[in-house]
């Protein structure tokens, strides 16, 4: 599915695969950054690889369809790349506020 595909589907879901695109770009960097820089250690790169593993996996529940659950299961993923990584704080935040909108607008509340 293409990006205009992904955008006609739901505006939620798409911003949530733009915060994925986002921490995964984001952790990716961080860990190319430490190991040029030498201060890569085995913790933080482990972070920063199930931070890439989570971004990955964040909008995977959303090709069902758009459900409650399926976007509480999105926000999940993207909650734990928000709190894994400084670089996935980011891209992480902003695929939680698109299961955010997700879960709001599939309970109709919006």
């Amino acid at each position: 599915m293409g990006l205009r595909e992904r955008w006609r589907s739901g505006r939620p879901a798409f911003v949530v695969l733009a915060g994925a695109a986002i921490g995964l770009g984001g952790n990716a960097a961080w860990i190319a950054w430490q190991l040029l820089a030498g201060t890569a250690g085995p913790g933080p790169l482990a972070a920063s690889a199930v931070g890439i593993a989570a971004s990955v996996a964040t909008p995977f529940p959303l090709h069902g369809g758009r459900t409650t659950l399926r976007f509480v299961l999105s926000g999940l993923a993207a909650s734990l790349v928000a709190v894994l990584t400084w670089p996935g704080v980011v891209g992480g935040g902003v695929a939680l506020a698109g299961a955010v909108w997700g879960i709001l607008d599939t309970l109709g509340r919006l």
